[in-house]
């Protein structure tokens, strides 16, 4: 009887540390993956001004050679604005929002 006890407890302590170090496996996975994924961007000159390109995994998902929400296909007019408006999208996507800037972002962003 008592060797049957030992033996059980034994054998859960045992899965216990099987199941402890798979879950911190799993985070570090998961860690790993997540910031593989990151998120990158560029930006370039175009014609009258400044774009920026943000890609994933070295996939181009957006390419930007206008300011969007105003009239016409006019590009940012410094560098620093597409750079701000490149980051902004690329924190409404890690925030699973959708990447379209709103008249009062690109306002923000344009004003310094």
């Amino acid at each position: 009887m008592i060797k049957l006890r030992m033996c059980n407890s034994l054998t859960v302590r045992h899965r216990l540390r099987w199941c402890i170090a798979f879950l911190l496996l799993l985070t570090v996975g998961v860690y790993f993956h997540e910031s593989a994924s990151a998120y990158t961007y560029a930006v370039y000159e175009c014609e009258g001004g400044y774009g920026y390109r943000i890609s994933k995994n070295e996939k181009v998902l957006i390419q930007q050679n206008f300011v969007p929400t105003r009239e016409g296909y006019q590009a940012f007019e410094h560098k620093q604005q597409a750079k701000k408006a490149a980051r902004l999208v690329i924190a409404k996507l890690k925030n699973k929002q959708t990447p379209a800037l709103s008249s009062q972002e690109v306002d923000s962003i344009l004003e310094k």
